[in-house]
């Protein structure tokens, strides 16, 4: 009786993309130069701010129609979390996917690399309609005026086309 033995020992595959998985980021977000205009608009919306009202300013915003009191020396702009309420917002699909894409990466099924697209194609789709369901807080009736739109994070669609995600080796 003859027969050929064949090696199905998957050990160093598997160890191999054990390292890769734990050596692998993923990121999710903006990734606008610091300083740049784009960064300033998603720092401003993620977080909130509050501008000092200078005398410019005030002209300007007495110019569209809103006076603002003497005593008025802040405009506070609100925040509106997109990456960081948009990443909550996806949290048990992207936990959902993981369970599921997960076991197949660590059975040489799914490279590693596809695994991270999946979950960054997910990631910004959810955060994409996160954007599109935002409605608190509400614009201010001047950036309504401009805008045309009550919609607090969309205007021309650079910032919800600028979400994106890279995948990085350490």
């Amino acid at each position: 009786m003859s027969g050929k033995i064949v090696d199905r020992n998957n050990i160093p595959e598997i160890l191999d993309v054990i390292k890769e998985l734990q050596t692998t980021k993923l990121q999710v977000g903006i990734f606008a130069p610091e300083g740049s205009e784009l960064f300033m608009i998603a720092m401003v919306n993620e977080y909130g701010t509050n501008i000092n009202v200078t005398p410019k300013m005030r002209a300007y915003m007495h110019y569209q129609g809103i006076h603002l009191k003497a005593s008025t020396t802040q405009i506070k702009i609100p925040e509106r979390s997109f990456i960081r309420a948009g990443f909550e917002y996806a949290r048990d699909d992207l936990e959902k996917l993981v369970d599921k894409a997960l076991p197949l990466v660590l059975t040489l099924k799914l490279q590693p690399s596809e695994f991270y697209k999946l979950l960054g194609e997910m990631a910004v789709g959810r955060i994409h309609k996160y954007i599109q369901d935002l409605s608190t807080p509400p614009n201010s009736p001047m950036t309504i005026k401009r805008k045309k739109s009550s919609h607090p994070l969309i205007d021309t669609g650079r910032l919800t086309q600028s979400i994106t995600y890279k995948v990085v080796r350490e």
